[in-house]
């Protein structure tokens, strides 16, 4: 048995950085023994800046010393962080891995290259999916609440809903979530918490069965102000010995002196902290400035006026310190493709915690709420207007984050008074009233903070805990008040467990479950540019089919490199704008356009098509009304009616030449192209980490457009080393009917066994060798699971019967199969799937399993693995291109998966059935890597 002396000296190999070893703190090692013991607390109450992201390591030390704990870490924190903090330590946590005792990684369960599977989950950094490769094996999750909160609800959002009972699977079972910043989530904090407690009960199968057999679920909540905590009946909190050690005492009290200011005009509240931050730059010797800013408006007009004094135009002197320095913009609505040039930026001028850059001349950072959490910021001094106490928290935390002796930060907060105007309304006077409420309360707060002989307030981490252990009340006020949220029930679960349904009368949107109902909170649209729009032109009409369309981003999705979320009215307003701007470039431009070409797509929060628009489509909705009948503003208010109600919560892609992109942000006024995310080339550089293999590119597919020669009948895609050509679309037809033009797909050689180009490889694979190696895969996994005799029996069948309606003539001949061998389950594609006429292989492969002898016992799981393997039969499978018998036949036989269904997700429950089906998923992913892998040599 490890003593704790071991555990110690694997904290600090585990964590090192820089090849510099740091010990844990006192609490970090009493909570380590919780872990080992098997007492896993309901929350962590420590204070911002001591650490609590190495509960990752703990959990990984826990682990090897064979505690009771899932064998994965959804590490969730709410906010778009710009660096995400959790995903560098994670990825530490990995490389440090290589360097521990092949003992340790073993005990872990991890394979002789002792490489830890880490992903992240959110709209900033890159799924490489590798936490879903192996369910026996460890791994570690970042995500945020939308994109963690809607894959456990089998909604994934940006998952296609094939591979939506994969992820909830995985993430429903053998996991233990950390929710970071708890108190900023307390709607989803709840919906963790009941799924943990319940999951086996009211969310769970109908008897004793899944508690046996399903790993469970749970959860554990870090909050750095302690909301919510007074109700839970295991907390763990720093106790007096943890708070004299050194390192500790330092963080508790660092100097964070702060002044209030209250301002008499509101409308020189920006010029103010503009005023202010460039003071605290230019002191005694140059300084790093943090400004927070509630609105983004008001962060970038600071920007703005600070940009006009540190950067001088004309003959002005820039050698004077005061009239110079740098400046940046920390915004959540930025691409993830820019993002990594802002975090470069914070490295460079120190804004990182632990940094030792000395600056030249001052640096400036100002931020909106992406900047609170997520980021471990280290400023000199900060600037700021008044939020809520939970959010001031958080930024009081990015501010002297080490203390130590001779580090004092100055903190101006500048507040202005709700105004209400002499002819308002009553329901302004009602909202003045509760902003007033509201603005007094926060400022109770922070007045009721320890006032220092220097006239300024003691901001450290021990004075905002005592006050909020001092004054409960107060601080109370001051905080944010926790939307309602809706009650999760089985028969909402259930529904959301279709996802072979497209549309589902009783399976609402899952957002208010994750964040509950906030007051006045206008959705969000995501802003994608793409060269290459699917589309059909023929003759002089343009049309967008809904079945091209999403076949198409099945094929070439939208990856979170690629995202850039928005206001959807921000988002609205700049389309419009831009479009007029693009309409009135010349003819000559490098990047012509037709007005009746496709200029954008919406893309529904369920990975569905809503609507396509032309150039002249969006130039019509832009038109002032003076311009326009009285006929043409009635169409004109109704389009735009119904495209604001489809851009919430979409995806909109655009042409990229309509450009609008600066340094990641929507603008207007940009005329560039954008750079797009199927121009592969200029992706490239784009890392998850530093040490990711340089030719493998982020993007995994690209797309090249096709141009009929004179002569040929129909296109010919080019073949490319490394990519392998998934599908064809035509998007353009001669008078004649005649295939003109057209756009290929093509998949990255490592990527091509996705659920959507699985039977492609680069070198044909027989049936009976692929179901060979799936069942080696799916034997291994439910041994490392230690699953009972029977479900390991199940799968095991399951993956000799999964791919037997490959055989069928039909498929073969799509899949352009070589006619000597077959049948074969891997081709080398270029075939034509129209042929297929909707079959499904799963379905023939059902038929086949049906009419031979199984185990009575396990039958129905056989059969409903087979059918759902490809995420199909929750509950519906389609019969379409099956000739194996009469329609009436394979209706019935369809109906019976079904009902099979049903019985299944009442005897494993929702997460215990779609774990199941994952398992046998990830064997015949891993056996279709494998077989990749060897065939390149």
């Amino acid at each position: 048995m490890p003593t704790k002396e071991d555990w110690s000296r694997e904290f600090s190999r585990l964590t090192a950085e820089d090849g510099k070893q740091h010990p844990p703190f006192r609490w970090q090692m009493r909570l380590l023994g919780h872990l080992v013991d098997g007492d896993l607390p309901e929350a962590v109450d420590v204070p911002t800046g001591l650490g609590k992201t190495a509960v990752m390591a703990l959990w990984l030390i826990a682990r090897a010393a064979r505690a009771d704990l899932p064998r994965r870490l959804v590490y969730v924190v709410d906010r778009r962080a710009v660096v995400d903090q959790a995903t560098r330590f994670a990825e530490r946590l990995r490389r440090n891995l290589l360097a521990m005792p092949v003992a340790f990684a073993k005990e872990l369960g991890l394979d002789a290259t002792a490489k830890l599977p880490i992903s992240t989950l959110r709209g900033g950094f890159v799924d490489t999916r590798a936490w879903l490769e192996d369910p026996s094996r460890p791994a570690i999750v970042v995500g945020t609440v939308d994109m963690v909160g809607s894959r456990l609800l089998f909604e994934g959002y940006g998952v296609s809903r094939r591979m939506r009972p994969y992820h909830a699977g995985f993430l429903g079972t053998d996991t233990l979530a950390v929710l970071d910043e708890a108190h900023l989530c307390p709607p989803f904090e709840a919906l963790l918490r009941g799924i943990a407690v319940e999951r086996d009960s009211r969310f769970g199968p109908s008897g004793a069965v899944a508690s046996d057999i399903v790993p469970p679920f749970r959860l554990m909540s870090l909050s750095a102000t302690g909301r919510e905590t007074g109700c839970l009946n295991n907390v763990f909190k720093l106790e007096a010995e943890d708070r004299r050690e050194p390192v500790v005492h330092d963080r508790l009290t660092a100097q964070k002196r702060l002044r209030v200011t209250t301002l008499n005009n509101p409308k020189t509240l920006t010029a103010e902290i503009a005023r202010r931050a460039l003071e605290l730059g230019a002191g005694d010797q140059p300084a790093r400035v943090l400004v927070y800013c509630h609105s983004r408006k008001d962060a970038i007009d600071v920007k703005a006026l600070i940009d006009k004094k540190i950067k001088p135009k004309g003959r002005a002197k820039v050698s004077d310190t005061a009239n110079s320095g740098v400046s940046e913009l920390l915004v959540g609505e930025r691409r993830v493709c820019e993002r990594l040039d802002l975090e470069h930026w914070l490295e460079r001028f120190g804004f990182l915690s632990g940094s030792k850059t000395a600056l030249e001349h001052p640096a400036f950072l100002v931020a909106t709420s992406a900047g609170e959490v997520g980021v471990d910021l280290d400023a000199d001094h900060m600037v700021c207007d008044l939020v809520a106490h939970e959010r001031m928290v958080q930024r009081l935390g990015r501010v002297n984050r080490r203390g130590g002796e001779g580090r004092r930060s100055m903190i101006d907060i500048l507040v202005a008074k709700p105004t209400l105007k002499s002819n308002a309304s009553d329901s302004a006077k009602k909202r003045h009233t509760r902003d007033s409420d509201q603005f007094n309360a926060n400022l109770a707060a922070l007045r009721g903070l320890p006032l220092g002989s220097d006239g300024r307030l003691d901001g450290s981490p021990a004075a905002t805990t005592a006050l909020r252990s001092n004054c409960p009340d107060l601080v109370q006020a001051a905080t944010t008040p926790a939307p309602l949220h809706p009650e999760l029930t089985r028969p909402l679960l259930d529904a959301w467990c279709m996802t072979s349904l497209r549309k589902h009368a009783g399976r609402p949107e899952v957002a208010p479950w994750l964040r509950g109902w906030e007051q006045d909170e206008e959705p969000q649209t995501t802003v994608v540019w793409r060269r290459h729009l699917p589309h059909r032109r023929d003759g002089e009409k343009t049309t967008a089919p809904a079945s091209m369309i999403d076949k198409f981003f099945r094929c070439a999705p939208v990856h979170p490199s690629e995202r850039l979320d928005a206001l959807r009215s921000h988002v609205l307003g700049w389309l419009l704008k831009r479009i007029e701007r693009f309409s009135k470039r010349p003819e000559t431009h490098a990047s012509p356009m037709t007005r009746s070409g496709i200029a954008a797509l919406v893309i529904d929060g369920s990975g569905d098509f809503a609507t396509g628009m032309t150039v002249e489509d969006l130039h019509f909705l832009g038109q002032p009304a003076r311009a326009l009948s009285p006929m043409q503003l009635r169409d004109q208010k109704k389009s735009r009616t119904e495209l604001e109600r489809a851009l919430a919560g979409a995806t909109l892609v655009v042409d990229s030449r309509i450009g609008g992109l600066t340094n990641g942000m929507l603008d207007e006024k940009s005329e560039a192209n954008a750079i797009a995310a199927d121009d592969d080339d200029r992706w490239r550089s784009i890392r998850e980490e530093p040490s990711a293999d340089v030719d493998r590119p982020v993007i995994s597919f690209r797309v090249q457009p096709l141009v009929a020669a004179d002569g040929d009948e129909g296109l010919k895609a080019p073949e490319y080393e490394d990519w392998l050509q998934v599908h064809t679309f035509e998007t353009e037809l001669d008078e004649s009917g005649s295939v003109r033009r057209g756009l290929a797909v093509y998949k990255w050689r490592e990527s091509a066994a996705d659920e959507d180009s699985r039977s492609i490889q680069s070198v044909p694979q027989s049936v009976d060798e692929h179901t060979a190696a799936v069942i080696v895969r799916v034997q291994e996994i439910a041994e490392r699971l230690h699953l009972p005799k029977e479900e390991a029996e199940a799968l095991t069948i399951a993956a000799q019967f999964h791919d037997r309606g490959k055989a069928a003539e039909r498929w073969q001949d799509a899949m352009n199969a070589p006619e000597e061998g077959r049948p074969y389950a891997k081709t080398r594609g270029g075939g034509n799937p129209h042929l297929l006429e909707g079959y499904r292989h799963e379905f023939g492969s059902l038929l086949t399993a049906e009419r031979t002898e199984l185990p009575q016992g396990i039958r129905d799981l056989i059969l409903h693995l087979i059918a759902a393997h490809h995420g199909h039969a929750r509950p519906l499978i389609t019969t379409a291109g099956c000739k194996d018998g009469p329609p009436s036949l394979l209706d019935a036989k369809a109906g019976n998966a079904a009902l099979r269904f049903a019985r299944l997700q009442k005897r494993y429950g929702p997460w215990g059935l779609a774990w199941l089906e994952a398992i046998l998923r990830a064997a015949d992913q891993s056996a279709s890597k494998a077989t990749g892998k060897q065939t390149d040599g």
